[in-house]
């Protein structure tokens, strides 16, 4: 007997599996200034986006469909859905996930169209000394270091790429 996850899996690949599927979220993800018609539509879907273009009307009705019929098929109302999407986080990893399926199919594991999680070791710079820290860090910067700046351009393309979250390690960001 398949257990609940085969049962999941087989019902996600089922619906969006198919090629039909496949195109509508290839349409609905693709990325234009850093945000998708998918993006734009799960926050109009919780109340949160006004004044859409046609496009963008129609990728929502496409999204509800399928956001209320994926609710309704795993036993989810509607509001449950709502309060989960309301989350900034949960959006863009719907966003992600869905993007990746609609560009290389439903897999196990699952490909996603950006990372869901960046580790950025940003500085090799630390005074401090931690038996603990595998960082082999010292008090000058590394000579490949990005500048303020740098870094701050590196973060709105990880954010227009969909990556979902961002982690810092590394040295002592304040030296």
């Amino acid at each position: 007997m398949p257990s609940e996850a085969d049962l999941v899996a087989n019902t996600v690949k089922t619906w969006l599996g198919n090629p039909v599927s496949r195109f509508l979220l290839r349409w609905v993800a693709k990325r234009k200034r850093g945000r998708s018609k998918l993006e734009v539509a799960l926050k109009k879907y919780i109340g949160e986006a006004n004044g859409l273009s046609f496009q963008e009307n129609l990728a929502y009705f496409i999204v509800k469909f399928a956001l209320n019929k994926g609710a309704e098929s795993f036993g989810y109302s509607e509001e449950r859905i709502k309060e989960s999407l309301k989350k900034p986080i949960v959006r863009r990893g719907i966003s992600n996930i869905l993007e990746g399926i609609g560009y290389y199919g439903v897999q196990r594991p699952q490909t996603t169209a950006a990372p869901f999680l960046i580790v950025w070791d940003f500085t090799k710079q630390c005074n401090l000394r931690c038996k603990h820290c595998y960082e082999n860090a010292g008090p000058k910067p590394a000579p490949d270091e990005l500048t303020t700046e740098e870094g701050k351009r590196a973060i709105d393309e990880f954010a227009d790429a969909g990556v979902v979250a961002l982690s810092f390690s590394g040295g002592e960001p304040l030296m």
